[in-house]
């Protein structure tokens, strides 16, 4: 099991920074938990491996979940009502080699596109 330790950010409310194992993983994100399993995954860990979210100031455990799976996931907010969603990765994720490859994508190799 991986830990992440989150604290909001000093500068603004909502947002969080987070930890694991002394190592800042996540820098003022609005989704800590999916934020830090993407960036796990891309450093090469099991995607089996359980992330579990803890809250600095409270030790609160809040969020838990296989990395692969979490990494898998964002937040969209329609009508007040926040719900995961698939996570669609920004242009620099990953880079397609032929239509059926892409290297340098921890998403692509986990889940189904």
């Amino acid at each position: 099991m991986i830990i992440l330790q989150v604290q909001e950010t000093a500068a603004r409310r909502g947002r969080f920074d987070g930890w694991v194992d002394n190592r800042q993983v996540v820098a003022s994100s609005k989704t800590p938990f999916l934020t830090a399993a993407r960036v796990l995954l891309k450093d090469g860990a099991d995607p089996a491996e359980i992330l579990l979210m803890r809250h600095r100031r409270t030790g609160t455990d809040s969020l838990r979940g296989p990395i692969g799976k979490a990494a898998l996931l964002a937040v969209r907010e329609t009508d007040g009502a926040p719900r995961f969603v698939r996570f669609v990765p920004m242009a620099g994720w990953g880079q397609v080699d032929d239509e059926n490859e892409k290297s340098e994508d921890p998403l692509h190799a986990y889940g189904p596109s």
